[in-house]
């Protein structure tokens, strides 16, 4: 599983690229340019396109993760799996709370750069008008134990609007779809995420 680690940032969004707030210290930069929004009109300004309401198209995991995705089996890993995306469309869509703490594994560099993204748009009062992030028809891989599960699927993010306060459109992101594999860990009575790969781009 060690060759996940080198593509731990390739579905990162980018959301330190958003505004002048960039980040180039510690953060590498992603191994191809997946999906990194561009600033909307108005982005250092005050104005700014006014956006309409749209309907998220990921799912959003609200409250504790759901006992089925808690499970020691391998429906309850891929349970998780889903449930891990929904906290990140709401990390992305609500990001004054609090989503990622308890379904990530200690040192993930994939969890760790949301975890920073999420409060730089806490810090702007920004957020994602919509939930991008949708799990689909998801695999176990042969290498994949029963401490240690891997799974191979098609992660599916729809188009993004970043809105401010008032619903002005800050930035966007073009939808797109990878085939990834995650791997996820037993702690406890629990999984985390471990690590994550983009295996191929779909076009």
């Amino acid at each position: 599983m060690g060759q996940l680690m080198r593509w731990w940032r390739a579905l990162a969004i980018g959301l330190v690229a958003l505004g002048a707030t960039a980040c180039t210290d510690d953060a590498p930069q992603p191994a191809h340019t997946y999906a990194i929004p561009t600033p909307g009109p108005g982005a250092s300004g005050s104005g700014g396109t006014s956006s309409t309401a749209a309907t998220p198209t990921g799912p959003v995991t609200v409250g504790p993760v759901p006992a089925a995705a808690r499970a020691d089996t391998v429906e309850g890993a891929k349970a998780f799996v889903s449930a891990f995306y929904g906290r990140l469309n709401g990390a992305l869509t609500r990001p004054q709370e609090d989503w990622l703490t308890d379904v990530c594994a200690p040192k993930t560099p994939y969890c760790s750069y949301y975890v920073k993204a999420q409060g730089q748009l806490r810090d702007k009062g920004w957020r994602a008008e919509q939930a991008p992030f949708a799990a689909r028809g998801m695999e176990e891989l042969s290498y994949s134990t029963t401490h240690e599960r891997v799974f191979q699927f098609l992660l599916r993010k729809a188009e993004v609007r970043f809105v401010d306060g008032r619903g002005a459109v800050r930035g966007r992101e073009r939808p797109e779809t990878v085939v990834a594999n995650v791997m996820v860990v037993r702690r406890g009575d629990s999984w985390r995420l471990a690590d994550f790969e983009v295996a191929k781009v779909q076009t």
